[in-house]
């Protein structure tokens, strides 16, 4: 599985020892949010902006980003980002970037945020630097350019930035013969997942639970994927999941495997709606509900898990012995896992429809 993220950062100087003078109003912000004083943060880094100090817009902005002490408003946030750009802060060209490369509080920019990346990262700004690597390697806004993307991936990385270093360890993971690189993405992946990026984290586990470039252990995949988890990584918490319902690495546990495929699943990861409609199915860990699981699987099925579509197409024949529409249901299902590609669901939807001739020609 391979993902590249890019990140919005807050830029929080040592506070440092303010003798004979007046601490600043962005480093009175940052004591009072890290209070959890999110409003009267808020106000201090806006009385920052206002005194046109880049770092108090910036950190402003992602307050707004966030709905932290104001409102939550992407387009104040751009407006914000902005503003600490053209005064020079290096971060927040970064910042404004991914602003444009999302389409938030603007219209979406892949050759903007090119742009705004690479003034970032021309100005030493390694976040930036990361960033356009994404650029380079996706092929947006600007044609793609592997070489590129590794030098700098390699350059964030050597800053000391973690998800640079798994974007670059991601680079040479997608090579097919391992064998040369397989001990410097180890390397690469641990020191990001020491530093508590999720990404380096879940490709460790990924590899140990593949043996891709290392000896399999089930153990050490469920211990990294463990840990990206508990950093934020969706894809973590539900291979995690998968590893409590199978017994691997780990004593098979269904009542944890069911709170993890539902975390995964209310966070957008479809592979654990379908495993959750599939334990409320069978009843594992839960209470067996076909309704329950009628209503997972067809989030699944409508985007695009084949599977799901499978399944409801099981649970509509097996209900339709005595109930036609049932049926009619289960074939329509069936047709769309067999759009998708499963075999199975070919043949079910085969099946069903040769008994309809049949019971049509009666």
């Amino acid at each position: 599985m391979k993902r590249i993220f890019v990140a919005v950062a807050v830029l929080f100087l040592g506070l440092g020892s303010l003798i004979g003078e007046e601490m600043p109003l962005w480093k009175q912000a940052k004591i009072e949010k890290d209070k959890g004083n999110f409003q009267q943060a808020a106000n201090l880094y806006q009385r920052s902006c206002n005194q046109r100090q880049a770092i108090g817009c910036n950190n402003l902005a992602l307050m707004y980003a966030e709905g932290k002490g104001v409102k939550q408003n992407n387009t104040k946030a751009f407006e914000l980002y902005e503003k600490a750009c053209d005064l020079g802060l290096p971060l927040a060209c970064s910042n404004l970037g991914l602003m444009y490369a999302e389409g938030k509080g603007v219209r979406k920019s892949d050759k903007r945020a090119f742009e705004l990346y690479r003034r970032a990262c021309d100005q030493g700004e390694v976040l930036g630097c990361n960033n356009l690597g994404t650029m380079y390697e996706q092929g947006k806004g600007v044609a793609k350019d592997r070489s590129m993307a590794i030098s700098l991936f390699e350059r964030s990385c050597i800053a000391g930035l973690a998800i640079g270093c798994s974007n670059l360890a991601l680079m040479y993971d997608q090579d097919k013969d391992l064998s040369q690189d397989a001990s410097r993405i180890v390397k690469l992946y641990q020191g990001a997942c020491s530093q508590g990026e999720a990404l380096g984290c879940y490709n460790l586990g990924r590899m140990y639970n593949e043996g891709k470039g290392v000896k399999k252990n089930n153990v050490k995949a469920f211990e990294y994927y463990q840990k990206a988890c508990e950093f934020g990584s969706v894809g973590g918490c539900y291979n995690l999941g998968l590893m409590y319902a199978e017994g691997n690495g780990v004593d098979q546990d269904n009542f944890k495997a069911v709170d993890l495929f539902k975390k995964a699943c209310d966070q957008g990861e479809i592979g654990a709606c379908y495993n959750l409609g599939l334990m409320y199915e069978q009843g594992r860990g839960l209470r067996q509900d076909n309704t329950k699981a009628i209503q997972i699987y067809q989030k699944a099925c409508d985007k695009g898990n084949d599977g799901s579509c499978l399944r409801l197409g099981v649970i509509y024949e097996e209900e339709g012995s005595f109930n036609n529409e049932k049926l009619v249901k289960a074939k329509e299902f069936y047709g769309k896992a067999c759009d998708m590609r499963n075999d199975q669901g070919c043949k079910n939807y085969a099946r069903l429809n040769q008994q309809s001739r049949r019971q049509q020609r009666q």
